[in-house]
């Protein structure tokens, strides 16, 4: 029996701590991140939350007009005078 268990291919490793990554936040640009971060700090952290709520109520706010625009093509044409077909004897 191996005391090891065998690692899968897709599994996720983290590194040791202490072992810098060398990328540095993307918030602040300034920190280095350690192991598994994503950002630097807590003041980071609530500054991505709020960038992606930015970018979320952009999204849905460009889905509204997109959606406005429809229904306003369909009232003009709705409200277009409509040819009528002659028809010959």
């Amino acid at each position: 029996m191996n005391p090891v268990p065998e690692a899968s291919p897709e599994s996720v490793r983290t590194l040791p701590q202490g072992v810098l990554v060398g990328s540095l936040c993307p918030i602040c640009e300034r920190n280095e991140l350690q192991g598994r971060q994503t950002v630097c700090s807590a003041a980071c952290r609530r500054e991505r939350s709020r960038q992606r709520e930015r970018q979320s109520l952009r999204d849905e706010v460009m889905a509204l007009r997109a959606r406005a625009d429809d229904l306003l093509s369909k009232i003009e044409a709705l409200d277009r005078p409509r040819r009528r077909r002659r028809r010959d004897p």
